[in-house]
């Protein structure tokens, strides 16, 4: 029976289920909670219906058979991502960058050559984190003599197409000041919106999987933005990543975490800096 000719979604029993959530963790490092494996069934019934398959395990055979960049996974990767984010969405953070990190790191690197910022937004979904970085440079002080090179990467192939168009619908950029949006923002005759031209030049996107950071071909970064991306890791893999987005940073840059993604953990290389709701690393030196 095909599976185009079910409703309910596909029900899995222990084996298969540890099979597919040890398969995405090796090739992702995604978890899924108890409250989570829904999203899980949600993917698989979409993508066996797509191929017209009515078995789980004939369908992990044929994603399992393929690699990292077969194109059913990539399919079924798309699917499992959880792709909620909006502009400037950790308010405090953001601030923080603006009005102490941004200016320190002008300061230090004034005598050190071309006056260049490289910001990282490692997990940018459908790219307005990486224009939120843009914008946070080009608001802040001092900010004109200087150029900012801003990468936004994501698992998602379709989430980094959507970032590179730069288009949004009103409700995506509910959240952008009123100031950005007049500056960084045109409006389209379909009721969407474009970042304009000029932010969307400084920043490039780029595929990556945060479990290979540590391979990934970026100069030696000043910011990295990496929020409301660890939860779905597990523990280990959280302080791993951690550790090899601090490696990826130039002397004294700044790792930028989700308030609550690894409070209280130390990151070799990495210091812990104060401040209020703001989980916030420098590299040392």
């Amino acid at each position: 029976m095909l599976a185009a000719k079910t409703t309910s979604l596909p029900e899995l029993t222990a084996a298969e289920q540890a099979l597919w959530l040890e398969l995405i963790r090796q090739r992702c490092g995604l978890t899924f909670s108890d409250g989570r494996l829904r999203v899980l069934r949600l993917a698989l019934h979409g993508r066996m219906m797509s191929r017209g398959l009515a078995s789980c395990t004939d369908y992990y055979h044929a994603v399992s058979r393929g690699g990292n960049g077969d194109a059913e996974w990539l399919l079924l990767l798309d699917a499992l991502l959880n792709k909620e984010t909006s502009f400037f969405r950790h308010g405090p953070s953001f601030a923080v960058l603006r009005e102490t990190i941004l200016p320190e790191l002008m300061r230090l690197r004034y005598p050190q050559g071309e006056r260049c910022l490289h910001l990282w937004s490692a997990g940018c979904s459908t790219g307005q984190e990486a224009y939120s970085l843009a914008m946070a440079f080009a608001e802040t002080a001092g900010a004109r003599a200087w150029k900012a090179r801003v990468t936004g990467s994501d698992l998602s192939l379709s989430n980094l197409e959507r970032g590179r168009r730069g288009r949004y619908k009103p409700y995506e950029v509910r959240e952008l000041p009123a100031v950005c949006g007049e500056r960084y923002l045109r409006a389209l005759g379909d009721g969407t919106v474009e970042v304009a031209a000029a932010l969307r030049a400084a920043v490039e996107f780029r595929p990556c999987n945060l479990l290979d950071a540590a391979t990934y071909e970026l100069p030696p970064q000043d910011v990295i933005f990496c929020q409301n991306v660890l939860i779905y890791f597990a523990a280990d893999d959280r302080r791993r990543i951690a550790h090899q987005l601090g490696a990826c940073l130039r002397p004294s840059g700044c790792l930028f975490l989700g308030p609550a993604e690894l409070v209280g953990t130390r990151l070799p290389g990495l210091e812990p800096l104060a401040r209020n709701d703001v989980l916030v690393y420098r590299r040392n030196g």
